[in-house]
């Protein structure tokens, strides 16, 4: 692995070809990563750093723990934190039909799941030697602060694949930046295939550049962006499925009247991004606290005086123990002039979505959950040059200024469900109708 994650790396440098795959992984695994705080410097100097502590971390970790298969199937999930397993493989089998038991933590990469210490120590030093020109020249200094970690997990995950003897890999969380080195060294050096999933974010933002075997499709907009980015979305094979939580609210809503008229309550979906803010989490590129503040004030004025009642679902960061009365005083302040509230916090906000008639938010993965579902949804579009694409028929329910926010709320309030999807030439987006 080591030698072929340093020739995707100069491949960035050096290649002439901007397309092959080399060039492609390089140019990910040299991207942006949201394992790293805003406050790590791009400098030489961190570089150091993270190579010494992950050196002695290897050197003196003595776990001699190794983690085992669940059963003899050649497949795997792959994702971040143990506690996503139960919802993986449901996922898998509502649709794709295949039970997979078998599921491998990235949290557990280089502490329950080890590799050869001798070995990785070695190459933990090659590494190093082998980097220092960017780590001095380049300015994806900041990148590969974390590229030991990144090298140290990859090899521990790729010897445990071997070893279970697997043949396909289900990765969720794909935008971390080793993603797509990790699919391009599992194939072409092992012969695993990968499944991904990107979630229902838009691809534009964090998944650019895709390799794999296969893509599942999350939502009927990542189809405009999979024939936008088709120079960098190199897949074999693509399968609709939808997001990521749908098949646990999908019976609630199988049966539902898509002739629902409005009931005057408009949702507001939070992302909790002052929350966010306030932990120190690296901002996503979007001012997500600050457009979401302008969000809210926009409703302020808006709403005075009309007959819609504001309802908000808030993120379960928002309505935890530690935050909710913070919650509560924050919306207060800005919503002074009209009527709002809170949608029942006990409850999870994708089964609330026919509680509302129409959903305005500056963006939620939910949003794409309520028109796989085929609830009436509104983008305020301020954060993204990359969201919507030009020529999708997303663009029909996104408002990039307050003007066109009042029209678009004013026009779909009337609608009905079915009458919206066809009026904003949707029609595909409910289950990813073909």
């Amino acid at each position: 692995m080591l030698f072929k994650l340093l020739y995707c790396i100069y491949a960035y440098y050096i290649s002439k070809s901007k397309n092959s795959l080399e060039y492609l992984a390089g140019k990910s695994i040299l991207g942006k990563s949201f394992r790293i705080d805003d406050s790590v410097k791009n400098s030489f100097v961190q570089f150091n750093r993270e190579f010494i502590k992950l050196f002695f971390y290897v050197l003196l970790n003595n776990n001699k723990q190794t983690s085992s298969k669940n059963d003899t199937s050649e497949c795997v999930i792959f994702d971040s934190n143990n506690s996503s397993f139960e919802l993986r493989k449901s996922y898998i089998k509502s649709f794709a039909k295949i039970e997979v038991n078998n599921f491998i933590a990235r949290e557990d990469l280089g502490s329950k799941i080890n590799s050869p210490k001798l070995g990785t120590l070695f190459s933990l030093v090659i590494l190093y030697m082998a980097l220092i020109p960017v780590a001095i020249l380049s300015n994806k200094r900041k990148a590969i602060v974390i590229i030991f970690r990144d090298y140290i997990e990859m090899n521990a995950l790729s010897i445990c694949l071997k070893n279970w003897k697997i043949r396909r890999l289900y990765h969720f969380n794909i935008y971390e930046k080793e993603s797509n080195f990790l699919s391009f060294y599992l194939e072409n050096s092992l012969g695993i295939k990968t499944t991904k999933c990107p979630s229902e974010v838009p691809l534009g933002f964090w998944n650019k550049i895709i390799i794999c075997d296969e893509l599942i499709i999350c939502n009927a907009y990542q189809l405009d962006e999979i024939e936008f980015f088709s120079s960098t979305i190199r897949v074999n094979t693509f399968q609709k499925w939808g997001p990521e939580n749908a098949h646990k609210v999908a019976p609630q809503y199988k049966s539902r009247d898509i002739a629902f008229r409005s009931n005057n309550k408009l949702g507001y979906i939070s992302t909790g991004a002052w929350v966010r803010e306030k932990e120190g989490h690296v901002d996503q590129g979007f001012q997500m606290a600050r457009n979401e503040q302008m969000m809210l004030q926009f409703f302020n004025k808006f709403l005075k005086g009309k007959d819609l009642k504001l309802i908000i679902m808030l993120h379960p960061r928002e309505k935890s123990k530690k935050y909710m009365t913070e919650s509560t005083a924050m919306y207060a302040n800005i919503l002074n002039d009209i009527p709002y509230e809170f949608a029942p916090i006990d409850v999870p906000s994708n089964q609330l979505f026919d509680q509302v008639d129409l959903v305005v938010s500056f963006y939620s993965s939910l949003l794409f959950e309520r028109l796989y579902f085929g609830f009436k949804t509104i983008f305020y579009t301020l954060f993204s040059d990359n969201f919507p694409l030009e020529e999708s028929s997303i663009r029909s329910i996104c408002a990039f200024r307050e003007d066109e926010l009042e029209k678009l709320i004013i026009k779909s309030i009337q609608l009905s469900d079915k009458d919206f999807f066809r009026t904003m030439n949707l029609e595909n987006y409910p289950y990813l109708r073909d």
